[in-house]
C-alpha cells in the first residue's frame, strides 16, 4: 500500500513498483524498469509553497526524462497517462474512424483489380481457380482494413475497464498495421516486373507514402504521448524504408543507369542527345523519383514535432490542473478549520441553545455574502458573527430555569485594589472569593 498524500490523486510511494504493462517496444521501460525509471516523489505542495514565497525563483515542475519520455515520477506519470486517456476519448474514437476510412481509400483499388487478377492467374499462371487465387492475395488489404475497427472494438473494452490499456491499443494497432503493410510490399517486390506496375521507377515508394502511410496521418490528432508516437513512427519508418527495400534491392531504383533507363518516354530521346543533357536529366528525375521517399519522411517528422508540442502542452495543462485542485483542497480543508473554531469560540461564550441559534443565523447570512473565499469574505464572516450576537439573534432569546439564584454582588474598594495589585494578584483575589461563594452554595442541601 501507498500513504496517502494531502493533495488529490497523489500518493507517496513507500513500496515496490509492480510491472505493468503500459506500451510496448521503447515505452516497455514504464511497466518493467520503474524501480530504476522513478527518481522523485514530486508533491504539489511543495510547487504551491514555492510559487507563493516572494524574492524566489520560478517553482520547478516535475522534472522529465530528456523532456519528452514522462516524468521521473512514475506515480505521477501514471496519473497524467490515466488523465489522457479521460480527456481525449471522444479524439480517440473520431481518429480511429478516420484512420478507418484512408485504409479503405488506400486500399480500394485492389479490389476493383480482383478481375484483373483472375484473368492474369487463369491465363499467365493457368490457376485452376483463379477467384479463388485472386481472393487469397487481397487478404492482407483485409486485414489492414479490420484492423481499425478491431482496435476501436478492444479499445472500447478497455475504457470500460478504465485502464491505460486504452492508450496501448492504438500502438498495438499500427504496428500490425506496419508488420502487414510490410508484407505486402514484399510481396510487391517479389512479383513486379521492371519497371513496375504504373509507375516506371520506385513505385515502392509512392505506394508507402501515398497507400500504406495514409491512416499515420491521424497521429497528428491522437493526441498519444510523444515517445509513444516516436515509436510508432520509428517502427514504421525502419519496416518501410530500411529493412524491406534493402532485402529487396529498391534502392537501386536510383542508380545512374536505372534512373537513365526510366526517363519518361516523352523526353526520353531529347534527354540523350548530349552528355550535358543527360547528366541534367538524370540528377533531376533522380530527386523526382526519390520525392515520394522524402514526403513520407518529411511527414513522419512532421507528425513527430506535432506530438511533441501537443504534449509538452498537454502536460503543462495537466500540471495546472493539478495545482488548482490542490489550492481548492487546501482552501477547503482551512474553511472547515476556520469554521470549526468559529464554533468552538461561540460555544464557549453562550450556552449551548444560544450558541446553536447563533450558528444558524451565522450560517443563512454566510450563504449571502459575497467574496466567501477571499480576505474580505473573511472579514465579512467575523462581522456577521458580532451582528448575530449583538443582534440578540432577532428575537428574544429569555429561557425559563428552575431552581437558579441569581447573586448580585459589590466588592467595595475593588478598584482601588487593582489599581495598586498586579493582575494575577487580583485574579487570585477574585478566584478565592468566588470558590468560598460555592462552598456556602454547596452548605445548603
Amino acid at each position: 500500500g501507498g500513504e496517502e498524500s494531502a493533495f488529490p490523486g497523489r500518493i507517496k510511494v513507500r513500496h515496490a513498483w509492480r510491472p505493468r504493462i503500459m506500451v510496448v517496444f521503447f515505452v516497455l521501460a514504464q511497466a518493467w524498469f520503474p524501480p530504476v525509471l522513478h527518481k522523485e516523489d514530486y508533491d504539489f505542495s511543495e510547487y504551491i509553497a514555492e510559487n507563493g514565497e516572494k524574492g524566489r525563483k520560478e517553482p520547478s515542475p516535475p522534472k522529465q526524462y530528456f523532456g519528452t519520455y514522462g516524468y521521473h515520477d512514475r506515480t505521477l506519470e501514471r496519473e497524467y497517462l490515466c488523465d489522457l486517456c479521460e480527456v481525449n476519448h471522444s479524439r480517440h474514437v473520431v481518429c480511429f474512424i478516420v484512420a478507418l476510412l484512408l485504409s479503405v481509400i488506400a486500399n480500394v483499388n485492389v479490389f476493383f483489380g480482383i478481375p484483373l487478377m483472375v484473368e492474369e492467374f487463369k491465363t499467365e499462371y493457368k490457376t485452376e481457380d483463379p477467384l479463388r487465387s485472386a481472393w487469397i492475395t487481397t487478404i492482407p488489404s483485409f486485414v489492414l482494413i479490420a484492423l481499425f475497427p478491431l482496435g476501436l472494438l478492444f479499445w472500447f473494452w478497455a475504457r470500460r475497464k478504465g485502464s491505460t490499456w486504452a492508450l496501448l491499443i492504438p500502438q498495438v494497432c499500427f504496428t500490425c498495421f506496419t508488420c502487414t503493410s510490410s508484407a505486402a510490399l514484399a510481396n510487391y517486390f517479389q512479383s513486379r516486373s521492371w519497371g513496375g506496375w504504373i509507375y516506371r521507377n520506385n513505385e515502392w515508394g509512392h505506394l508507402i507514402t501515398f497507400y500504406f502511410f495514409l491512416p499515420y496521418l491521424t497521429l497528428f490528432a491522437f493526441s498519444l504521448p510523444f515517445a509513444m508516437t516516436v515509436e510508432i513512427l520509428f517502427v514504421a519508418a525502419v519496416a518501410f524504408f530500411v529493412i524491406v527495400p534493402c532485402l529487396f534491392q529498391g534502392y537501386d531504383d536510383f542508380s545512374i543507369q536505372k534512373i537513365q533507363q526510366t526517363f519518361p518516354y516523352a523526353i526520353e530521346d531529347e534527354c540523350k542527345q548530349s552528355e550535358a543533357y543527360l547528366d541534367a536529366c538524370t540528377m533531376y528525375f533522380t530527386v523526382i523519383y526519390l520525392t515520394p521517399i522524402l514526403l513520407g519522411l518529411g511527414m513522419m517528422i512532421g507528425i513527430g514535432a506535432a506530438s511533441w508540442y501537443g504534449d509538452q502542452q498537454s502536460r503543462a495543462s495537466w500540471i495546472n490542473r493539478k495545482v488548482v485542485q490542490a489550492l481548492t483542497q487546501q482552501r477547503e480543508q482551512a474553511l472547515v478549520q476556520d469554521k470549526e473554531e468559529q464554533k468552538q469560540l461561540i460555544h464557549s461564550i453562550f450556552p449551548p441553545a444560544i450558541a446553536k441559534e447563533v450558528i444558524a443565523l451565522q450560517k443563512e447570512d454566510l450563504a449571502k455574502a459575497d467574496g466567501y473565499h477571499s480576505l474580505e469574505g473573511s472579514l465579512n464572516r467575523m462581522e456577521l458573527s458580532l451582528q448575530a450576537i449583538a443582534g440578540g439573534i432577532g428575537k428574544t432569546v429569555a429561557r425559563l430555569h428552575m431552581n437558579v439564584t441569581i447573586l448580585f454582588t459589590d466588592i467595595v474598594g475593588f478598584t482601588a485594589m487593582s489599581r495598586v495589585s498586579l493582575p494575577y494578584e487580583v485574579m487570585e483575589f477574585l478566584h478565592k472569593l468566588f470558590v468560598r461563594f460555592d462552598e456556602l452554595v454547596d452548605r445548603d442541601s
